[in-house]
C-alpha cells in the first residue's frame, strides 16, 4: 500500500509533489498546534494588503490542487487529521498562493441533542475543506483573508 503510494507520488509533477510535501509539514505542525498548544491555535481575518509584488505565486497552485492534496494528505496520515486542522492547512496554503478564502465555523444540533461544531474552507468560490452543507448549521464566525 505505502509502495503503491509512493509511486504513485513520483508520477506526480513537480509542483504537487511539493505542494504535498508542504502540505504534510502543515499536517504535522496543525497536529501538535492542537494538541499542545490550543491556546494559541486561532484563525484570525486578514486584511487585504492587495497582491503581494515579486512573489510570482499566483496562479501557480489553484484552490483545486489546495483541496486535492489536504484530501491525499487525510488518508494517508494516521493521526486525526480533523476539520480544524484541514482549515488550518488550507488557510496557511491559500495565504502563501494569494488565494481569496473564507473559514466559517458553526453548530448544529446532532443526535441525542448534542451540539456539533464543524469548521469549513470556502476559496475561489469553492468548499475546499470540511465538506458539508452549510445551511444545517448555524455560523458563529467567518474570517477572511
Amino acid at each position: 500500500m505505502l509502495l503503491a503510494r509512493a509511486g504513485t507520488f513520483f508520477k506526480l509533477g513537480w509542483r504537487l509533489q511539493l505542494l504535498l510535501l508542504f502540505n504534510f509539514c502543515l499536517a504535522i505542525y496543525s497536529w501538535l498546534l492542537f494538541k499542545f498548544f490550543n491556546s494559541r491555535a486561532r484563525f484570525k481575518s486578514r486584511p487585504n494588503r492587495g497582491q503581494v509584488k515579486g512573489l510570482g505565486r499566483e496562479g501557480l497552485i489553484t484552490a483545486k490542487e489546495i483541496r486535492w492534496s489536504i484530501a491525499a494528505i487525510n488518508k494517508t496520515v494516521f493521526w486525526n487529521n480533523v476539520c480544524r486542522h484541514q482549515a488550518l492547512q488550507a488557510v496557511i496554503l491559500c495565504r502563501y498562493f494569494n488565494i481569496p478564502y473564507q473559514i466559517s465555523i458553526g453548530i448544529k444540533k446532532g443526535a441525542n441533542f448534542e451540539l456539533e461544531a464543524h469548521v469549513w474552507t470556502i476559496a475561489a468560490g469553492k468548499m475546499i475543506t470540511g465538506d458539508c452543507e452549510p445551511a444545517q448549521y448555524k455560523v458563529l464566525q467567518q474570517f477572511e483573508g
